[in-house]
């Protein structure tokens, strides 16, 4: 049976309370760049609210162009192993103008029961980190949701 991401974290009725924000998925993946190595699994598992791993997905910039706007809700995903996607924060944007290059957001507390445990098995398109189009974010499905952390459990463990 198909579950889809949007009817479990309710996009409808976000949409209906913040009617002039756009919800958006971002997924955020291991990789390098320059003298910077963006490893969003290990800093997850060494703090999950480190300032280093929450600043990492708040970047507004992305190869010279802003990536986060004031009127986003971000769902927030980490890659945990190919094509899977782990979800770790539900961000509002408060502010996106900011100098250091870091989003000022508020987490949505009401997902907070999900970070960590739902996970979505996405094929994300080369050099896309991010979708805002319903037609895409609506049709995701859920891989699975479980009761423990993800990186906590027995196959996850290196």
């Amino acid at each position: 049976m198909e579950i889809l991401l949007k009817d479990v974290l309710e996009f409808d009725k976000l949409r209906k309370e913040y009617p002039d924000r756009r919800i958006k998925l971002r997924f955020n993946k291991y990789k390098k760049y320059e003298d910077i190595t963006y490893n969003f699994v290990e800093w997850y598992k060494e703090d999950k609210e480190s300032k280093k791993f929450k600043n990492s997905l708040l970047t507004v910039w992305s190869n010279k162009k802003k990536s986060i706007q004031d009127n986003d809700i971000i769902f927030q995903f980490i890659e945990v192993e190919e094509n899977k996607w782990l979800l770790v924060d539900v961000a509002k944007i408060l502010s996106s103008n900011n100098d250091n290059g870091i989003a000022e957001s508020e987490t949505l507390k009401e997902y907070e029961k999900y970070f960590g445990k739902l996970t979505v098995d996405f094929t994300n398109s080369p050099n896309q980190f991010y979708y805002v189009e319903p037609q895409i974010i609506d049709n995701i499905e859920i891989f699975e949701i479980t009761n423990k952390p993800y990186l906590e459990m027995e196959k996850c463990i290196k």
